[in-house]
């Protein structure tokens, strides 16, 4: 296999590590106690949901969970962007959170 051909079969996904949240902020998903976040992005995550990053999968780990999640292919973490930029005028930021 060509790796051009390669690249067009994989996505693009990004890897969250968290914390393990304390108790009240945890929801049960599936039999098992999640923090908020992952129980909400899940039910988010299926199609006609737009504008929101699909939870792909998730791993309990012994001090926190792991989140995979796609990555969109014009992305840029906005812990990077604000490097770059310093801040953030309202225009701007009214923008990237619609």
């Amino acid at each position: 296999m060509k790796r051009d051909d390669l690249t067009d079969t994989i996505s693009l996904f990004c890897l969250k590590i968290t914390c393990s949240p304390p108790v009240h902020s945890r929801k049960t998903h599936n039999g098992a106690l999640v923090p908020l976040e992952l129980a909400l992005l899940w039910m988010v995550s299926c199609p006609g949901f737009c504008g929101v990053v699909r939870l792909l999968d998730w791993f309990e780990l012994p001090d926190g969970f792991a989140l995979v999640m796609e990555r969109p292919q014009l992305s840029q973490d906005l812990w990077y962007l604000l490097a770059e930029r310093g801040f953030l005028t309202e225009p701007v930021a009214r923008g990237l959170f619609r």
